[in-house]
Protein backbone atom coordinates (compact mmCIF):
# COMPACT_ATOMS: atom_id res chain seq x y z
CA UNK A 1 0.00 0.00 0.00
CA UNK A 2 2.79 2.42 0.87
CA UNK A 3 3.76 2.07 -2.90
CA UNK A 4 0.81 3.21 -4.70
CA UNK A 5 0.69 6.02 -1.73
CA UNK A 6 4.43 7.02 -2.91
CA UNK A 7 3.55 6.58 -6.83
CA UNK A 8 0.33 9.18 -6.21
CA UNK A 9 3.20 11.39 -3.93
CA UNK A 10 5.42 11.73 -7.48
CA UNK A 11 8.06 9.54 -5.56
CA UNK A 12 8.98 6.85 -8.34
CA UNK A 13 12.13 6.26 -6.54
CA UNK A 14 11.06 5.28 -3.86
CA UNK A 15 12.05 1.46 -2.29
CA UNK A 16 8.55 0.30 -1.55
CA UNK A 17 7.78 0.70 -5.50
CA UNK A 18 11.39 -1.25 -6.53
CA UNK A 19 10.00 -3.70 -4.25
CA UNK A 20 6.99 -4.04 -5.52
CA UNK A 21 8.25 -4.11 -8.61
CA UNK A 22 10.75 -6.58 -8.35
CA UNK A 23 7.91 -9.03 -6.43
CA UNK A 24 5.67 -8.30 -9.37
CA UNK A 25 8.84 -9.63 -12.00
CA UNK A 26 9.09 -12.69 -9.64
CA UNK A 27 5.57 -13.84 -9.54
CA UNK A 28 4.62 -13.01 -13.49
CA UNK A 29 7.88 -15.19 -14.13
CA UNK A 30 7.01 -18.16 -11.72
CA UNK A 31 3.42 -17.85 -13.20
CA UNK A 32 4.72 -18.32 -17.00
CA UNK A 33 6.85 -20.92 -16.05
CA UNK A 34 4.09 -22.99 -14.15
CA UNK A 35 1.38 -22.31 -17.37
CA UNK A 36 4.35 -23.39 -20.20
CA UNK A 37 4.88 -26.47 -17.80
CA UNK A 38 1.20 -26.84 -17.83
CA UNK A 39 0.74 -26.84 -21.56
CA UNK A 40 3.24 -28.64 -22.77
CA UNK A 41 2.11 -31.71 -20.66
CA UNK A 42 -1.22 -31.09 -21.61
CA UNK A 43 0.33 -31.30 -25.41
CA UNK A 44 2.69 -33.85 -25.23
Amino acid sequence: MSGVRDTFGGELGSSNIAWGLGWSVVLFVLGMWWATSVFRKENA
